[in-house]
């Protein structure tokens, strides 16, 4: 039933059928060493005993989470197989969902001198140009490290300042808008380490890039699609403690301080549900509380 369930999730991203298949598998191993070999004849104690193996083996806070919503997906496919099971199987799962936890991320100060540090070459890497200006486009348009990996010359719009990008959690396209910052990172970058050559017919951005339109945006040394473990590099060789999603939490904490509305933040991070983004409000939040704390006289 676990390849029923498997080609079942051809609509999520290739991580995440990764990961659900992997935490089922891992309670399907479970079961049967409990001599649960089918669905219906798993109960909320069965569930609970192997919840109670995942914590004794010291399973974090996000894998808990990972396994219940696999689980959840896994027991909610047998359903609609035709399989009868407990129905108190999702309460229990529901029950033991893990709170999340406020996403890290940088403050505007601090976003600011990590880019400024990596752009003057005080970090360890060898690329500055390339990495200022992947730094630059992940902070200034929130995509996901994934899908900054598969961007083309041909999805930027260097006059509208926008780049198309096809979503790696359910592959629709949405449109992400960068400023100034980015595109005089990606001039700079183009004129050095990707060589092309100058051509005034652009205003604004003066590369020519005839004939590259189906390249990578961001190539590795050896010109080939870079790797995202290349980009988490770039930070960790820069000091910061901020891996690559951070920074499109950063993106999208700094969007709502400054008077973003929530609905315009959930379309530009590709978000399907609006509770999603909600998270971020409570970072801003986190930061009223600060103004108040400094501000007031009572704080």
């Amino acid at each position: 039933m676990l390849l029923e369930f498997e080609r079942q999730l051809a609509s999520v991203s290739v991580n995440t059928r990764r990961r659900y298949v992997y935490e089922v598998s891992r309670a399907v191993d479970f079961f049967l060493r409990n001599r649960v070999s089918a669905p219906d004849q798993i109960t909320v104690r069965t569930l609970r005993s192997y919840q109670g193996e995942l914590v004794s083996r010291g399973a974090s806070r996000s894998q808990l989470s990972s396994s219940t919503a696999a689980l959840r997906k896994y027991f909610r496919f047998v359903i609609d197989s035709g399989v009868p099971i407990e129905p108190a199987l999702f309460s229990s799962l529901a029950a033991s969902k893990v709170p999340s936890r406020l996403p890290r991320h940088l403050s505007e100060q601090e976003a600011e001198s990590l880019i400024d540090r990596v752009a003057a070459g005080r970090y360890g890497g060898l690329h500055p140009e390339r990495d200022t200006a992947i730094l630059e486009f992940l902070y200034g348009t929130g995509v996901r490290v994934s899908e900054l990996c598969s961007l083309r010359i041909a999805d930027i719009d260097f006059m509208q300042r926008t780049a198309s990008v096809i979503g790696s959690k359910r592959g629709k396209s949405r449109t992400v808008i960068f400023g100034d910052f980015a595109l005089k990172a990606l001039e700079q970058y183009f004129l050095t380490d990707r060589k092309m050559l100058p051509k005034p017919y652009l205003k604004d951005f003066n590369v020519e890039i005839a004939g590259h339109e189906d390249e990578f945006l961001f190539t590795s040394s050896c010109g080939h699609r870079l790797d995202q473990r290349e980009v988490r590099r770039i930070l960790e060789r820069s000091g910061s403690k901020v891996s690559p999603h951070g920074l499109r939490h950063s993106y999208a904490t700094h969007l709502l301080n400054n008077g973003a509305d929530l609905r315009s933040v959930q379309e530009l991070l590709g978000h399907s549900r609006l509770e999603t983004t909600q998270i971020y409000t409570h970072v801003s939040k986190e930061r009223l509380r600060d103004v108040h704390r400094q501000s007031h006289p009572r704080g």
